[in-house]
Formats: structure tokens, C-alpha cells, sequence
């Protein structure tokens, strides 16, 4: 088998993987394109990579541009490399044509919510409720932040904390190109023959109209059906499948599973955080192994907003992922930690039908939770304690019949941060 610095794809699949990331494939030389790559590991390494350095160019020009990188010229690399240059300069090409083309004089999207949430067009700009863009890339930069973007056909985009996403309409209907974070859409009947499409680095989504949730970073996509049907494409090695309502999918670069859906599990009120065997995404924090206390995660930074000057607000977090808990007035949450002061506790909830619930948070004062001997506090906060966060207050969002998709803890600055249980219960709903 050849190496990969010294592989050389066919003048056919070089072909097939330029219009692939154009999406200019027909059935035909989709068909094509899969076969070749279907048991050829050195081709599907460079279709990953063609799809992979066409999908980061554009985030990447504009950062690059202005922050150059000292580099250090490596003779040896530079030659098992020098035959990639046509393909990105072709990828360039293809992409700034795609998007002289697809410009659009009227606005793609306005902006519905904005917490936290910014564009990045000739200059980054902060979003606020009422803004209009023809097309663009938008992102999160704030871990407790969202936003929601609303399509001139009536769909309805959310952003969730971490969220990178370009979004852009040309003749071929609309395109989303999600490179990190959770995304969610309310999808309108889209014209017959231009499904919204949502590419990402493993896989490719085709959406007619429906609810969905789509979860992505660099290794995996997971999609999450919740109404109507979703035609889900794994990237490495061109097989597809339809995902219906209720179902979930994900897809990695791993070949050797075929695609399976499996059913939505509904949360119910209960559910903890197994920190020996972890049932949720913590993608905030480092799980240790304790001596005396037992397993812990200690908080890392992030990103959860701006001050009025433009300067971040950093903290210390840890942050929880997944359909965790169903809220009802008589729910609460225990969380055991450690911390100088009391933690704030951010929710991030989804409505029963899929669709976005708000978001709601608590400061807690540690005067209300003193520590024991050990340093070790707890504190179990009724559902009543929470608030609606002030970019949401007059959306109309309420947490009893929600789901909890988001649990973030946090201290101030470098405020060292320790969570040990994580914990919702529900007693029955009064009468």
C-alpha cells in the first residue's frame, strides 16, 4: 500500500472530490465517487482532506489575514505537499466564484435572539435582535450564549454556545456549513428540488422540512430527528441513509459501522452524572481520579461573554451536554461542589416538539450553602430559583415541560472550581 504523503489520487477522483465539495455530483458520480472510496483508505484520507480544507477556508482566510503565523520552512515537507497547491488553489477558486455567484442584493436572515453571539463579514459585529444579512458566518463566542436566525422563508435557526456556522443561498436552495457546536432548525417546506443542505466535515444533511438538531466537532457528527425526515450522508465513505422523526444517527470517520438510526430517548425527571462511567458530553472541565473524595471534574476556562468595554468575561467551568432531564415546577438541582464562592448554574433548555426553550440561570450565594469539613458544599436549587437570562426575558420561555440540553457550573476568573455530583429530580407534578 502507498503512503499517504505519497499518494496521488486519479485524475477521475480528483475530479469527482472537486465537484463533491461543490455539490455539483449527480446521482450518477455520486454513486461513482463512493465506489472508489468505499475500500480504498488512501483515497478517503484525501477526500478528507479536500472536504476539510474547502470547508475551513473561509473561517480561515480572514483569521489568517489578520494575524499572520511565524513559520519555519521545512524542505522535506514542503515537497511531499507541493502537490497539493493546485487543489487548494482550484478549492480557493471554486469557493470565491460559488460565492460571487450565490450573492444575494436582499437579506438571507435576521437575527430573532442574540446573547453572546457575533458575525464575522468585513469586520467582526456584535448581533442584536433586528438585524438583517444577505449571508455569512456567524459564531458563538460565549459557552452560555445563543442566538436565533430567521430565514426570509420563515425558518428558524439556534445557535447554541460554540457555535461556528456559514450560511449562504445560491440557485441550488440554502447551505449551511456547521464547523463546531450545536445547531438547531425549525425547517420550512423548502422548493422542491432545493432541500436545505447542512455540510460539515463528516458528513452531509439534506432537510425537506423539519425539526433537527445537529451536534458537530472535528471527529464526529450527531444528528438528532425530532419531526419529519432527514437524508444523512457519511462523508468517508459515501453511504446514506434517511433519518426518520424520533431517531438519532452519528457519523464519524469510522467506515466499519454501517449507519443505523437509533430512537430518541425521552428523558424523564431524574438523571446524575456518573462520573465513574460518564452517560453525558462534559465539554468544559477535566475528569480526575481523587485519592479521598473519589472521581471529580476540575473547571477549565471559557468564554461566557463581554463586558460593556469589549473585554471577555473568562471563567472557570464545567460544562454537561445531552437530552439530560424532563423540568416541571417541582423539579430541582443538586450539584456538589467546590469553590471559594458560590457558583453560577446555567440551564439551556429545549421545548417537548425540538424546538428552542431559553435560557435560565442562578448565581448562588455560598453563604446559603457552607461548606463541611472537607471543603465539599451542596446545594439543591428549586426550578423557582431560576431566571430567564436578559437577552430572553421577552420571548415567553418558561422550564416546566422542558428539557434540559445544557448544564454549565462556573466561578469567577481563575477561581479554582471542583464538581463532584450533578443531579435532577422531579417529584410529581401538583394537581
Amino acid at each position: 500500500m502507498k503512503s499517504h504523503s505519497s499518494y496521488r489520487p486519479s485524475p477521475e477522483l480528483e475530479d469527482l472530490v472537486s465537484r463533491a465539495a461543490d455539490n455539483l455530483l449527480s446521482p450518477e458520480e455520486d454513486e461513482n465517487l463512493a465506489s472508489l472510496l468505499r475500500d480504498d483508505v488512501a483515497a478517503q484520507r484525501f477526500y478528507l482532506n479536500y472536504m476539510g480544507l474547502s470547508a475551513s477556508l473561509e473561517w480561515n482566510y480572514a483569521e489568517a489575514a489578520a494575524t499572520p503565523e511565524a513559520t519555519v520552512s521545512n524542505p522535506e515537507s514542503e515537497e511531499k505537499e507541493s502537490w497539493l497547491w493546485p487543489l487548494r488553489i482550484a478549492a480557493i477558486l471554486c469557493i470565491l466564484l460559488s460565492l460571487y455567484f450565490s450573492a444575494r442584493p436582499d437579506n438571507l436572515v435576521s437575527v430573532e435572539i442574540a446573547d453572546g453571539a457575533f458575525y464575522r463579514g468585513n469586520e467582526v459585529v456584535a448581533l442584536k435582535p433586528g438585524d438583517s444579512f444577505p449571508q455569512g458566518y456567524f459564531f458563538i463566542e460565549s459557552s452560555s450564549g445563543s442566538a436565533q436566525l430567521r430565514f426570509d422563508d420563515g425558518t428558524l435557526v439556534t445557535l447554541g454556545g460554540g457555535c461556528e456556522v456559514s450560511i449562504n443561498e445560491s440557485t441550488r436552495g440554502k447551505r449551511l456549513e456547521l464547523r463546531a457546536g450545536v445547531l438547531s432548525a425549525v425547517v420550512s417546506p423548502q422548493p422542491e428540488g432545493k432541500p436545505l443542505r447542512i455540510g460539515t466535515v463528516t458528513a452531509e444533511l439534506e432537510v425537506l422540512g423539519t425539526v433537527l438538531t445537529v451536534e458537530v466537532n472535528q471527529e464526529e457528527t450527531g444528528l438528532s430527528v425530532t419531526e419529519g425526515a432527514v437524508r444523512f450522508k457519511r462523508l468517508a465513505d459515501g453511504d446514506s441513509i434517511e433519518v426518520p422523526a424520533l431517531h438519532n444517527l452519528v457519523a464519524s470517520l469510522d467506515t466499519r459501522e454501517a449507519l443505523q438510526p437509533e430512537p430518541v430517548a425521552n428523558p424523564d425527571g431524574l438523571w446524575q452524572l456518573d462520573l465513574q462511567k460518564p452517560n453525558a458530553r462534559v465539554t468544559k472541565g477535566l475528569l480526575v481520579a481523587g485519592q479521598q473524595q473519589g472521581p471529580r471534574y476540575v473547571a477549565e476556562p471559557a468564554i461566557l461573554g463581554r463586558y460593556k468595554d469589549g473585554q471577555k468575561i473568562i471563567r472557570n467551568s464545567v460544562a454537561i451536554n445531552g437530552r439530560l432531564a424532563k423540568l416541571n415546577e417541582a423539579s430541582t438541582l443538586r450539584v456538589r461542589y467546590r469553590a471559594e464562592k458560590g457558583p453560577l448554574l446555567f440551564l439551556s433548555l429545549a421545548k417537548e416538539n425540538g424546538r428552542f426553550g431559553g435560557n435560565f440561570e442562578v448565581d448562588l450565594n455560598s453563604d446559603d450553602h457552607p461548606p463541611e469539613p472537607d471543603g465539599w458544599s451542596e446545594a439543591v436549587v428549586p426550578m423557582s430559583s431560576f431566571n430567564v437570562v436578559d437577552a430572553m426575558k421577552e420571548r415567553g420561555f418558561r422550564l416546566n415541560g422542558s428539557i434540559v440540553q445544557k448544564v454549565l457550573i462556573s466561578v469567577h476568573g481563575s477561581e479554582p472550581l471542583e464538581v463532584a455530583e450533578v443531579e435532577f429530580l422531579t417529584q410529581p407534578s401538583k394537581p
